[in-house]
């Protein structure tokens, strides 16, 4: 490869996250044994292991002159973000940085390709240029990989507040001859500055949902210009559906996720949440662009979860500007996107003829019905998860708070409804407003009898 980088010969810091992953010891040596430079990489591992995981021995890597392991019980890992941030301070000015998961497979030459990608971006006029998205799958067993570059797209908003992004092939990549322009971040490849290892350091307080919008939005703030990769670098093994995580050792997984959604809708303001003035806020949003910035590039409006049909569309950022503040503000769109999620013994039968399924809102008031057909429910039964992932989106303005489902069958007839509460926080919203109206009336009431 003719390489007429200026970063050629300078340092990575490569940043990998591990939670007892049999993958870890081969992706460090495919990440080696591919690049042009590997005695230029510095590589920070957190090893999060159990000493009966037989498999995630580092005996080979343990003395290795450019790699860094922080050993640590599994027992008192505390999620992935708090994993990431303990690699970050032990970041030493190295010139770019790379974040990745422990289970990827790399190009040849994968280290010469990301500089001259940043490189060129620089001569765009990119003063801090990002690459980052889901790259494409792996398959272990089979060595199989995909070979089309991806791309970023938005998804949906969680019920508890996180914003949700989804894969996707990036049309017509073969006439692309530099990256192209994203919206959103991805944790598991993140190639930037250095620089970038002190700026935007993960929150170890955000669990693991929350992570990627909260940092897309961090990072552009700080400066930091997003872009994904127009040809194939590295691949990711997704699904690893036979491999610990940290939610299945902990159980006090939940409380922790709680408190991250709760941090990262104050961080983006999602639902009227902001961070109390006078709070300290050490892992917050950057001096040189705003979150309204953020939303007007990417077309999202954080506070009400809405989205302009640009967005929804999966054109290219930036999203158009408007002329007049009320021009931009009727642009966003009301998306609803969930997934009800419906185990196989409360659904057990082999002769349905449709599932009723609607939305309703807090006062029990029907939003929105589509329901599922006899295709539908064979192919949900199918599912390798070994349960129904029954999935409805649409547009509404108001936010639905409960789901139903209601299955019929030849055999049975109608059978026991089936139901489940979205977001409980409307309900504690609602409870609250009431409260207050009592409040007010009982004040009223006590002003008028004085």
């Amino acid at each position: 490869m003719i390489n007429m980088n200026p970063y050629t010969g300078k340092l990575i810091f490569v940043q990998i996250a591990s939670y007892r992953d049999p993958e870890l010891k081969k992706t460090l040596k495919d990440m080696l044994e591919k690049a042009d430079e590997p005695d230029n990489l510095r590589v920070c591992v957190a090893w999060q292991h159990a000493k009966e995981d037989k498999w995630d021995k580092l005996t080979s890597f343990n003395k290795h002159k450019n790699i860094n392991i922080i050993d640590i019980d599994y027992k008192e890992a505390k999620g992935v973000c708090w994993a990431r941030n303990l690699i970050q301070q032990h970041y030493n000015d190295e010139d770019f940085t790379l974040h990745l998961d422990s289970h990827h497979r790399f190009t040849e030459g994968w280290d010469t390709t990301l500089k001259n990608m940043i490189y060129m971006l620089q001569l765009q006029g990119h003063k801090k240029p990002l690459l980052t998205g889901y790259v494409p799958a792996y398959d272990p067993k089979t060595g199989k990989t995909e070979n089309d570059p991806w791309r970023l797209v938005f998804d949906r908003f969680a019920p508890e507040g996180p914003l949700h992004t989804k894969p996707e092939t990036i049309p017509n990549w073969v006439n692309y001859n530099a990256p192209i322009a994203a919206r959103f971040l991805s944790a598991h490849f993140c190639f930037t500055l250095g620089i970038f290892s002190k700026e935007v350091q993960h929150d170890p307080e955000i669990y693991f949902h929350g992570e990627e919008i909260s940092l897309a939005v961090r990072a552009y703030t700080h400066g930091y210009d997003l872009f994904h990769p127009h040809r194939v670098v590295i691949w990711h093994y997704y699904t690893r559906s036979d491999q610990p995580r940290h939610w299945s050792d902990n159980d006090g997984w939940v409380e922790l996720d709680t408190q991250s959604h709760t941090k990262v809708r104050k961080l983006l303001g999602i639902d009227g949440e902001f961070i109390a003035e006078g709070d300290k806020c050490e892992y917050g949003l950057g001096n040189e662009r705003t979150l309204e910035d953020y939303e007007k590039y990417a077309g999202v409006l954080f506070e009400k979860r809405q989205l302009q049909q640009y967005t929804l569309d999966n054109k290219y950022p930036p999203n158009p500007t408007y002329t007049t503040e009320q021009e931009y503000n009727s642009s966003f769109l009301n998306f609803f996107k969930h997934c009800i999620d419906i185990g196989y013994d409360l659904v057990p039968l082999d002769d349905y003829t449709c599932w009723a399924v609607a939305f309703e809102d807090v006062d029990g008031n029907e939003i929105y019905r589509e329901d599922a057909l006899p295709d539908e429910i064979d192919r949900m039964k199918k599912d390798s998860d070994n349960y129904c992932k029954l999935w409805r989106q649409f547009n509404t303005d108001v936010p639905p708070y409960k789901w139903i489902v209601w299955p019929n069958s030849k055999s049975q007839g109608w059978m026991d409804r089936l139901e489940g509460i979205i977001s409980p926080r409307l309900l504690e919203e609602v409870e609250m407003d009431n409260k207050v109206q009592l409040a007010e009336n009982n004040i009223i009431e006590f002003t008028r009898c004085n």
